[in-house]
């Protein structure tokens, strides 16, 4: 593990960092575009309903902009600053994991970056709590806005089929 300096930024090296770079971008497009296409289904289904509800839309922009920080290259610290707006407008739970985000983020940059440079373990283990959650929130709003869509139209079905066939018999 190496600490490079290039373009203005410091960055982590590892073994086989150029090669993964290589395939990183494709990453970040196979991420947008499943995100994206949950967004799409969802929308579509709202469309009958009457348009989507203004908390799928928040969920949808939330979703996108975390997808493009959990796999883009770069995750730069000031990038927390996007997810606050959707702090305010998301579920209380959801808001708190963003605050601890930001908190944490707070604690490592500018507060102990000289030691994170200097890879002391403490640095490292709240950089990755960190990261962690940001991974875990994005799943967290795709699971609760977009997933259950899927889940629900496959009971909605079921529930029609024995609901026809209850009323035949």
């Amino acid at each position: 593990v190496g600490i490079v300096q290039n373009f203005g930024s410091v960055n982590v090296q590892f073994p086989g960092t150029d090669q993964g770079l290589g395939q990183q971008s494709l990453v970040v497009i196979v991420a947008l575009l499943l995100t994206f296409g949950l967004v799409f289904l969802r929308f579509r289904r709202d469309a009958d309903r009457g348009g989507p509800d203004p908390r799928t839309i928040v969920a949808a922009a939330a979703a996108v902009l975390l997808a493009l920080l959990v796999t883009n290259k770069v995750f730069s610290p000031q990038y927390v600053i996007w997810l606050v707006p959707f702090a305010a407008l998301l579920a209380r739970a959801q808001a708190y994991l963003m605050v601890v985000i930001a908190v944490l983020t707070s604690v490592l940059f500018p507060l102990n970056y000289e030691q994170l440079i200097a890879q002391e373990p403490w640095p490292i283990v709240i950089l990755n709590i960190r990261n962690a959650l940001v991974v875990a929130l994005l799943a967290w709003i795709v699971g609760q806005s977009f997933l259950p869509m899927a889940h629900g139209a496959r009971l909605l079905g079921r529930t029609r089929r024995m609901g026809s066939s209850a009323e035949a018999g």
